[in-house]
């Protein structure tokens, strides 16, 4: 065996006060351990980590996309003791309607306060990442599934774009094909997540277990024309965000 150990020394806590951005999961193209819920325009996901000695109440942000001139703002509340992590969901408000672009768009976040008092370290209260746009489907669309030999495996909600479920629907019968319109009221112009799920982690389709026969989850125009075949094999499931007209 060829054997390579790391010893890491380290003494207390530089700081007092102090909150970390670690990473962004969403919107993120740079990191490719995130490419699963990404790209997206709804919600974004930022990770954070309390990188001094006492517990953390109160953190408060700002974030924007590119060079808009108003930024989001938002104040979260929890507990998150010294060393601990946290996935803070930012709040859209008009995030994705202010300083948007074709291409080239960077997201960024900041830590402005931690526990209503300034930041003891500045340089890791800020992160910025790339993002590419979702999508764009018609204002009137439609959400497809043929159901394998386990039907009731299957599921999907859509959100729109502050979490919030506009529809979820579940299978009780087998290799059959069903057809949902979405339209207005109940769809309007915005950002939208389709989340799929299948319970026993294999996908619609799955060359391994052939047994479960083979399903499909489409997305399609007014006119069934389709906009959108989704890769069966997928496991446990799937997130596709798209943004509506």
């Amino acid at each position: 065996y060829h054997v390579a150990h790391q010893v890491v020394g380290y003494g207390p806590f530089n700081f007092t006060n102090d909150a970390a951005i670690v990473s962004i999961k969403r919107p993120n193209n740079d990191d490719a351990s995130y490419l699963r819920v990404n790209p997206m325009c709804e919600r974004p996901v930022i990770t954070v980590r309390n990188t001094g000695s006492n517990p953390i109440t109160a953190i408060n942000f700002e974030y924007w996309l590119n060079n808009a001139s108003t930024h989001q703002t938002f104040a979260w509340t929890g507990t998150l003791a010294p060393m601990a992590d946290v996935d803070v969901i930012l709040p859209t408000s008009s995030l994705w309607s202010t300083g948007i672009q074709a291409t080239g768009n960077k997201f960024h976040a900041k830590i402005m306060l931690v526990n209503s008092n300034a930041d003891q370290y500045i340089p890791n209260n800020s992160k910025v990442s790339t993002l590419t746009l979702p999508d764009i489907v018609p204002n009137t669309f439609k959400i497809t599934v043929k159901t394998n030999n386990n039907p009731t495996q299957n599921s999907y909600t859509l959100y729109n774009s502050d979490g919030v479920v506009v529809d979820t629907k579940s299978f009780t019968a087998a290799n059959t094909v069903h057809t949902y319109t979405y339209q207005a009221p109940q769809i309007a112009s915005g950002c939208y997540s389709l989340r799929v799920n299948d319970t026993g982690k294999d996908g619609i389709q799955w060359w391994a277990n052939s047994a479960q026969g083979a399903g499909y989850v489409k997305l399609l125009d007014v006119n069934d024309a389709v906009l959108k075949t989704f890769n069966p094999d997928f496991g446990g499931g799937f997130d596709y965000s798209f943004s509506v007209n």
